[in-house]
């Protein structure tokens, strides 16, 4: 995987790592989308064509965000909900299934 093409581009290769890792990038995704929410900011497009997939020093793959054209930062509200399922179609995408990614978190299993 060459560093900066997106997860579209690349999910065959996401949905082929570890389970472990699936969920740290999958972790890493809901704390970017939570950080904008936070901020009442909501990016309007998630999805995996806007999403990079980079590669670090440590050999580990991480998501960044990217395409805020269509971002609102005020009265976005009710709308906090689209993205969240947004973000879980991503998920699925990637093969992870959310009762088992509850499972692992609650026996704290993620090794990162």
């Amino acid at each position: 995987l060459r560093g900066g093409d997106t997860l579209e581009r690349h999910i065959a290769t996401i949905k082929n790592l570890p389970l472990n890792e699936k969920y740290r990038l999958a972790l890493e995704l809901c704390r970017a989308v939570k950080v904008l929410h936070d901020n009442n900011c909501r990016h309007g497009d998630i999805a995996p064509g806007n999403i990079l997939v980079n590669n670090s020093s440590d050999g580990k793959y991480h998501f960044q965000l990217i395409d805020f054209g269509k971002a609102q930062f005020e009265n976005v509200g009710d709308l906090f909900s689209l993205e969240i399922e947004r973000v879980l179609k991503i998920l699925d995408l990637m093969g992870l299934d959310m009762d088992e990614l509850n499972e692992i978190l609650v026996n704290k299993q993620l090794n990162w």
